[in-house]
């Protein structure tokens, strides 16, 4: 019976061993999934940010294709263009900055924040965007 005790207290070393290990890679494997829900969820919003955002710039010029300016504001697309001010898809409003005198304007959203500056969602996205720099 004194050869038994040393395989068992082998055998239970090796049970604990597999059991750390197995917790280990089941919390990485955890750690793993969530990181890569984030990014698919990160990349789904840009997505969604450049699309929203290009139906808006649609409407701007189809807005000057129509009565040969941009608005002063971007209220002025509700009712004829738009049933509503647009937002982003955070639920703002797009912020419209237009320039009479050289005939420009600047859409933009400020991201899931509302503050200036930021990545991933709190990032700023304006027509200007190169978007191929943003994945």
């Amino acid at each position: 019976m004194s050869n038994l005790s040393p395989v068992v207290n082998i055998a239970s070393k090796v049970s604990l061993t597999a059991a750390v290990s197995l917790f280990i890679v089941a919390i990485l494997t955890l750690i793993l999934i969530t990181y890569n829900e984030s990014a698919s969820i990160r990349h789904e919003n840009i997505i969604k940010s450049r699309l929203s955002m290009q139906s808006v710039i649609t409407v701007l010029e189809e807005y000057k294709k129509d009565l040969g300016f941009y608005p002063n504001d971007i209220s002025q697309l509700t009712s004829v263009y738009l049933s509503k001010t647009p937002l982003d898809i955070w639920g703002n409003e797009y912020l419209y900055d237009y320039s009479q005198s050289n005939e420009t304007y600047r859409i933009y959203t400020l991201g899931s924040d509302g503050a200036v500056g930021g990545d991933q969602d709190r990032r700023d996205y304006d027509n200007n965007t190169n978007w191929d720099l943003v994945y």
